[in-house]
C-alpha cells in the first residue's frame, strides 16, 4: 500500500467523522427548533386562552349591566307612571277611560320598547365578547396545530440534513476504498 493511498484513507476517515459530527450537529438544530417553536405555540396559546376567558368575562358583565340597567328602567317607569296616575287622580279625571288613560297605555307600551331596546343592545354587545372569546379559542388551537406541522417539518428537514451529511461522509469512504482495490 503506498504512503499516498495511507493518506488517501486517512482523509477519508477524517471527512467521515466531520460528516458525522454535522449530522450530530443538524439533529441538535432541529431538536432546538422543535422546541422553541413548541414553547412559542404554547406561550401563544396560553395568551389567547387568558384573552378569550378575558372576552367571557367581560360578556358576564355586560349581561349584568344590561339587567341592572333594565331594572333601573323599569324603576324609573314605574315611578313616572305612579306621579301621572297621582296627577291625574288629584286632578279628578277618571282613569278608567279616555285620552288620560290612553296616554298611560302609551307610556307603557314606550318604556316597552324602551326596555327591549336596552335587553337586545345588552345581548348583541355580551353577544360580541362570546364571539371574540370563541375566536380567541380558535386562534389558540390552530396556532398549536401550526407549530406541531412546523415542528414536524423542522424535524425532517434536520433528519434529511443529517442523512446527507452522513452519505457525503459514507461517499468518501467509499471513494477511497474503490481507489484503493484499484
Amino acid at each position: 500500500m503506498s504512503l499516498s493511498l495511507l493518506f488517501q484513507g486517512i482523509s477519508a476517515g477524517i471527512s467521515l467523522l466531520g460528516s458525522l459530527n454535522r449530522a450530530d450537529e443538524a439533529e441538535e438544530r432541529a431538536e432546538t427548533q422543535q422546541a422553541r417553536i413548541a414553547a412559542d405555540a404554547a406561550a401563544n396559546q396560553a395568551v389567547s386562552a387568558k384573552d378569550a376567558e378575558s372576552a367571557l368575562r367581560e360578556a358576564r358583565w355586560e349581561e349584568e349591566d344590561t339587567r341592572l340597567a333594565l331594572m333601573e328602567h323599569a324603576r324609573k317607569v314605574e315611578a313616572l307612571l305612579s306621579l301621572a296616575r297621582a296627577r291625574q287622580g288629584k286632578s279628578g279625571v277618571a282613569l278608567g277611560e279616555g285620552s288620560p288613560l290612553r296616554a298611560m297605555e302609551l307610556a307603557a307600551a314606550e318604556a316597552a320598547r324602551e326596555a327591549a331596546a336596552v335587553s337586545e343592545e345588552g345581548e348583541r354587545a355580551a353577544q360580541r365578547k362570546r364571539d371574540l372569546a370563541w375566536r380567541y379559542q380558535t386562534l389558540g388551537a390552530a396556532g398549536l396545530r401550526d407549530a406541531a406541522y412546523q415542528a414536524a417539518l423542522a424535524g425532517m428537514e434536520g433528519n434529511a440534513r443529517a442523512s446527507a451529511s452522513t452519505l457525503s461522509g459514507v461517499q468518501t469512504v467509499l471513494e477511497y476504498l474503490a481507489r484503493a482495490a484499484e
